[in-house]
């Protein structure tokens, strides 16, 4: 069918040549080429296409960004001049993004255009989050800037093509917030598929692989769009290749192209690749393409990504060091505690040896423990010290493991910790500081196994005769708690204290301050609270983070009290945040908003009577620009901030979150 908008034809002066040349040698393929790009940039090198009369082939790059790693990506060039696809596409992530201004932003691109430009062939542009990303921060090249650049160079963030009666559609997920499809955007795709029916296939290719996320994208309005038509979808910004059977369709999130990742191999769905895809008249043929090698499209299918997935997170291994030392630091002894837990319903092994040392003689020196569904097990090792040895001398003990599931013994993960000869620091009683209106049962973070807890509430360190904790702890007033392990050789380990402050009930709520890990990006919804434990309780005037909160990313609160009413009707309640919230009246949800999310404003109604209501707003911030505010609206229809007066809290509020089981 005609194509309904200009057709771009390439190099004006090569396209005169051609057709004005007695004869003609070669395939014009800029004549195949339609897009619906108007701008005097384009989002493309240009379209001297390197192309078969039968067949084309072209291949895929996926991200270069996110820890990226020096030198793959210009790698990745060089051999795709070696292949000779007919164009190249990628998926998004070219720029790291995250430089302090426009101008050395721009100097990224410069950068990224000059290891383009040895290309034979053409290369289209799509953009990831990185190379447009909708996070307003200090001190970093604002989204507008980054928008302003992107258009400048490229033309356009979202556009399609037909070469040899094929059809390309780039779409940008990053629009005008994080990991979504604007309306504008939908309504070009919905028209782009109604202009063009009869295509033998449709490519969409997309950052962020929204199929998989939860929120609403309006990437589903995209598939009802492409029902009906073959077609694929390719996306990157996970590192990690996926390969789903989805609609009767290819889903692929690709890996990297130098982006950051761990290169754990095939089975992981983490290695450096190129995608190549020849276009046949059956359909596309894939085949990935290893830097160092060839690998087929299911190299990593939805099935052995979940089964790796599944044995990465079951097995949770950790060690623990208690040395027995003297006052200049010889150590003449102690354990390591090795404590292995399966994080899955499915059976666990896990097997393996401490590697040879002259100094240290670990008893027993193998490790062989099956675990059944949600076990855990602690295996004491016994430190026989053969050598003089010191903690300064920084000497490691060497731990080579293998981990696999019962069900899946061909797929194991093999690991060694290194466990360094010098004392851990305690995390018997992992909060700081926790406060509490009528009595208070702290919990001490410990496995059940040959190890002894001791503890005292005078202020002394505690020794082999102090009271043995034999079962919960429970205090009615202010106490400085101490406590220590000791093995079942009695080698002490080191102390951990605790303040536990009574305060009186009173205005104001009580809020619990968690602080998580996010280093690998992987808290995006509000964390279960249930087990874990705070690193600090006090009282605030009201929901102000600014009151508990000790740092700027990776923590989460619990504000909770009472609210008092004195008009009865029908409240509305505004929470604007980032990242997620959930508020609660009386138990029951009332603003429910838990993703990770760029800062927006979410309500939710409840029909209160006059008195005091059971309120609590659960907080997380993955990272970057924290913010909350709570107002409500009136049953006479006023909007204000939730007046500090009308908040207190007692003895029953701690119970709402309180360690009393």
């Amino acid at each position: 069918m005609p194509f309904p908008r200009s057709i771009i034809h390439g190099s004006l002066a090569l396209f005169l040549a051609l057709s004005l040349a007695p004869v003609v040698t070669a395939h014009d393929a800029a004549a195949d080429f339609e897009a619906d790009v108007t701008t005097a940039a384009k989002p493309w090198t240009h379209l001297e296409f390197e192309n078969d009369p039968d067949n084309f082939q072209f291949a895929v790059v996926s991200d270069r960004t996110g820890s990226p790693r020096a030198g793959v990506f210009q790698d990745a060039i060089k051999k795709l001049n070696w292949m000779m696809p007919e164009f190249v596409i990628s998926v998004g992530d070219l720029i790291q993004g995250t430089s302090a201004n426009a101008e050395t932003n721009d100097a990224e691109w410069d950068e990224m255009m000059s290891w383009i430009e040895p290309l034979k062939m053409p290369f289209f542009f799509a953009a990831g989050n990185h190379d447009i990303q909708m996070k307003w921060l200090e001190d970093r090249v604002q989204p507008e800037d980054m928008l302003a650049q992107w258009n400048e160079r490229f033309g356009t963030t979202h556009y399609s093509f037909v070469y040899k009666n094929v059809l390309f559609v780039v779409l940008f997920t990053n629009d005008n917030k994080e990991q979504y499809i604007g309306e504008e955007q939908v309504a070009y795709f919905e028209q782009t598929m109604a202009e063009h029916t009869d295509v033998r296939w449709t490519f969409v290719l997309l950052h962020h692989p929204l199929w998989v996320y939860p929120h609403e994208s309006n990437f589903s309005r995209i598939e009802t769009a492409l029902q009906g038509r073959q077609h694929t979808v390719l996306a990157g910004h996970h590192h990690r290749y996926v390969h789903f059977d989805r609609n009767d369709n290819d889903y692929i999130i690709l890996a990297s192209t130098g982006g950051g990742s761990k290169l754990r191999g095939q089975a992981f769905g983490e290695f450096d690749h190129i995608s190549w895809f020849t276009m046949t008249e059956d359909g596309p043929v894939m085949a990935n393409l290893e830097l160092s090698g060839i690998m087929p499209k299911d190299v990593a299918t939805e099935t052995s990504f979940k089964h790796m997935k599944a044995l990465e997170q079951s097995a949770d291994i950790q060690t623990n060091l208690i040395l027995d030392t003297t006052d200049g630091g010889a150590i003449s002894g102690g354990s390591v505690y090795v404590k292995v837990t399966n994080r899955s319903d499915q059976t666990l092994r896990v097997s393996g040896q401490f590697q040879h040392s002259h100094a240290v003689h670990p008893n027993p020196g193998l490790i062989d423990v099956r675990l059944a569904g949600f076990e855990t097990q602690v295996v004491e090792v016994v430190l026989n010290i053969m050598a003089p040895i010191s903690v300064t001398d920084a000497a490691l003990l060497e731990l080579d493991l293998t981990s696999l599931l019962a069900k899946h013994e061909d797929l194991a993960i093999n690991q060694t910790l290194s466990i360094s000869l010098q004392p851990d620091e305690s995390n018997l009683l992992p909060s700081e500081e926790l406060v509490f209106v009528d009595e208070m049962h702290p919990a001490l973070s410990f496995d059940r196994d040959d190890r002894v807890i001791r503890y005292t509430t005078d202020g002394s360190e505690p020794t082999a005769a102090s009271t043995r904790v034999q079962g919960p702890l429970h205090f009615t007033q202010s106490t400085n708690l101490k406590a220590r392990i000791f093995t079942r050789g009695g080698v002490p380990g080191p102390v951990d204290s605790m303040r536990l402050a009574k305060v009186p009930a009173g205005a104001g709520l009580l809020a619990r301050y968690f602080e998580h890990d996010n280093s690998e990006g992987h808290v995006n919804q509000m964390p279960l609270f249930a087990g874990f434990p705070p690193t600090l309780s006090k009282p605030v005037t009201n929901f102000g983070l600014s009151q508990i909160a000790r740092r700027e990313e990776d923590f989460a609160v619990i504000f909770a009290g009472w609210l008092e009413i004195t008009e009865a009707g029908n409240y509305g309640f505004h929470v604007e945040s980032a990242d997620g919230v959930l508020l609660t009246i009386n138990g029951k949800n009332v603003v429910d908003d838990q993703i990770k999310h760029p800062r927006r404003e979410t309500s939710g109604f409840a029909q209160l009577g006059v008195g005091r209501h059971a309120i609590e707003l659960h907080f997380f911030q993955a990272n970057r620009d924290s913010f909350l505010q709570i107002d409500y609206t009136t049953p006479s229809g006023q909007r204000r901030a939730i007046p500090d007066a009308a908040l207190s809290f007692d003895a029953n509020t701690s119970l709402n979150f309180s360690d009393r089981d």
